[in-house]
């Protein structure tokens, strides 16, 4: 999954010295909630959609370069370290840059996640089921060894959340039921918070993810 392969540049990024109203031109054209701001060939910064609430669009792009934003991954980061940024910045859109931090392009989130969306946690057939542990107690190998003693793999696993000093985490199974994997998680000290390996509910799953991606498609 590495990102150079879902880098796209197709406009030229804004520079300190264009009027804001061609930033108004690239935002009816495409859907992104900000735009790269690059002098010379360095990014240096981005500027968001809401940008010209109030001000005049004959402004210069570099005059908001003091008030503006700048985040970024670097082309050698991987899809993950991009997800991050995405939600940090609650942003659709993030920019690339090489190590002398030259424009090299963006990533969009819909790319990122279709994906994302054909890796085996998400297409192979199978159980979830959501368990937290304390941090200090919880362990991977520890959960692969309990689902493998059950005749089951692990097809994925994620950290969802932190709850105080616990972790949450989300574990895609090769197999839909998953009632004994269930009880020998309990007899190791994990809470089981949530399952889906009846029919109804990985459709349902199915369901949310098809629904998110529409969402990002529009």
């Amino acid at each position: 999954m590495q990102l150079t392969n879902y880098i796209t540049n197709d406009f030229k990024p804004l520079s300190p010295n264009d009027t804001l109203d061609m930033a108004v031109v690239l935002f009816d054209n495409f859907s992104m909630d900000f735009l790269p701001i690059v002098e010379g060939d360095k990014l240096v910064g981005c500027l968001p959609f809401d940008f010209n609430l109030g001000i005049e669009e004959k402004r210069l792009v570099g005059e908001y370069l003091n008030t503006g934003e700048l985040f970024y991954v670097r082309k050698q980061d991987n899809l993950l370290d991009v997800l991050r940024i995405f939600g940090i910045n609650d942003s659709n859109t993030v920019f690339v840059v090489n190590n002398n931090n030259q424009y090299l392009g963006y990533v969009t989130q819909y790319d990122v996640m279709s994906s994302l969306s054909n890796t085996p946690f998400f297409n192979e057939l199978g159980g979830v089921v959501v368990i937290k542990k304390s941090l200090k107690e919880y362990s991977v190998s520890e959960i692969s060894q309990i689902v493998e003693s059950e005749n089951a793999k692990i097809l994925g696993v994620l950290i969802t959340d932190f709850i105080g000093d616990e972790v949450v985490l989300t574990v895609k199974i090769n197999r839909m039921r998953l009632g004994t994997i269930e009880a020998s998680l309990k007899r190791f000290g994990y809470v089981v918070l949530e399952s889906y390996h009846e029919n109804k509910n990985i459709d349902d799953l199915q369901d949310r993810y098809n629904s998110l991606m529409s969402y990002l498609n529009v």
